[in-house]
């Protein structure tokens, strides 16, 4: 074993300590120091932390729409200003969380010629969206309501889309390189 080390790696400080710093830690945000490292591990402490916390956070994300009429994603809706592939996009800015259940149902009823967003969606009490102010479609015939059905479902990192359209091919799978949390801010190294 000893014959493995060479004598430039025999040199490399490993953290000794982690420090906490109890003042700024909240719910969402904390800062911790490992000390002393060699140079450039920092960064790639950093970046190995933040990819395994990134990882293992769970969150909510669309992953599935059903519009009434809309056979295939590359349809267009008579008197919606958006096509669905707009549509899917609009769906997929939508932040959600969701609490106790594994998946659940957003609907929307449009039946007015007007600008719909998410603060129209109607949600089950376990259900919230987070980016009310998001615009969803545009209905502009009156004649024309619009019926859709989002589910958004819980779980952790990516999904491919293969797999969401496996577990139910009947509807238009939404997300193909979707997170299901949202990070906000993350760095690492000195302020």
């Amino acid at each position: 074993m000893e014959g493995l080390v060479s004598e430039r790696t025999r040199f490399i400080k490993i953290a000794e300590a982690v420090a906490v710093d109890r003042e700024t830690l909240t719910d969402t945000f904390g800062r911790f120091t490992l000390s002393p490292l060699a140079r450039g591990w920092g960064w790639t402490m950093g970046t190995v932390l933040r990819r395994a916390m990134l990882s293992s956070v769970e969150g909510a994300a669309p992953t599935q729409l059903r519009i009434d009429g809309v056979i295939h994603e590359f349809s267009s809706i008579d008197g919606v200003l958006e096509d669905v592939p707009f549509i899917v996009l609009n769906v997929k800015k939508l932040r959600f969380k969701l609490e106790g259940v594994d998946f659940e149902y957003a609907r929307l009823h449009a039946a007015e010629p007007r600008e719909y967003t998410g603060a129209d969606l109607e949600l089950p009490p376990n259900l919230e969206l987070v980016n009310t102010d998001t615009p969803i479609l545009t209905l502009s015939a009156k004649d024309r309501p619009v019926h859709m059905e989002i589910k958004v479902e819980r779980g952790r990192g990516y999904e491919s889309q293969e797999l969401v359209k496996k577990r139910s091919p009947a509807k238009l799978a939404i997300r193909d390189d979707l997170p299901r949390c949202l990070l906000l801010a993350c760095s690492s190294g000195e302020d």
